[in-house]
């Protein structure tokens, strides 16, 4: 018999990738978009080939691999370029994903897919569950991680869903106050009421 798919989202730096961690410490499997899209930009990789057909020099590197700090700058200054770019990529990130969920078919498993929503990749999944935390934590995070100000910061996030629309399209919330150990029984929780509604 399958097990359910979860399809985990929220907003940037909500914690979707800790309570991923989280879940695999009880069993599920754990496929992550973001892994998923590092890999592609690499040297020589599906990813890259295609932005390479964008003929923009200064995102594609001469040695073949995707300068991703320019790409995520252009990105979410140009809406335009940014649909240009989801467009090719897109295709060949859900079908990784698709072939990922196949090999682990009948098995728990979480997807960590920050646009899924977006890319209406909850098609793929059983039940949907968005992580949030507090904007302004969020907007720190990004911020440290990427080394920008806050408008910068503030641009990222303004380019996907809002967090008021991922919540209601989900069949589950997850507040996350950046205590590990909440997280853990959350995670615990989830599992739990995901596979009762599951047997139902």
């Amino acid at each position: 018999m399958n097990n359910p798919i979860i399809g985990i989202t929220g907003i940037m730096s909500s914690g979707k990738s800790s309570l991923c961690k989280a879940l695999s410490q009880i069993g599920f499997q754990i496929i992550s978009s973001d892994d998923l899209v590092a890999n592609l930009y690499k040297k020589g990789s599906a990813g890259a080939k295609e932005l390479a057909k964008l003929k923009i020099q200064e995102i594609v590197k001469k040695d073949g691999s995707v300068d991703k700090p320019k790409l995520r700058e252009r990105m979410f200054s140009d809406k335009d370029f940014r649909k240009k770019v989801e467009k090719l990529v897109h295709p060949i990130i859900i079908s990784e994903i698709k072939k990922m969920l196949k090999k682990n078919e009948g098995k728990l498993v979480a997807v960590e897919i920050p646009l899924l929503f977006e890319a209406k990749l909850d098609s793929l999944c059983t039940y949907t569950v968005t992580v949030f935390r507090k904007k302004e934590t969020s907007l720190e995070v990004i911020q440290k991680k990427y080394k920008l100000g806050l408008a910068e910061a503030e641009k990222m996030l303004g380019a996907q869903f809002s967090l008021a629309e991922k919540m209601m399209r989900s069949d589950f919330t997850i507040m996350n106050d950046g205590s590990i150990d909440n997280l853990n029984k959350k995670a615990t929780i989830l599992k739990r009421s995901v596979m009762t509604l599951w047997k139902k």
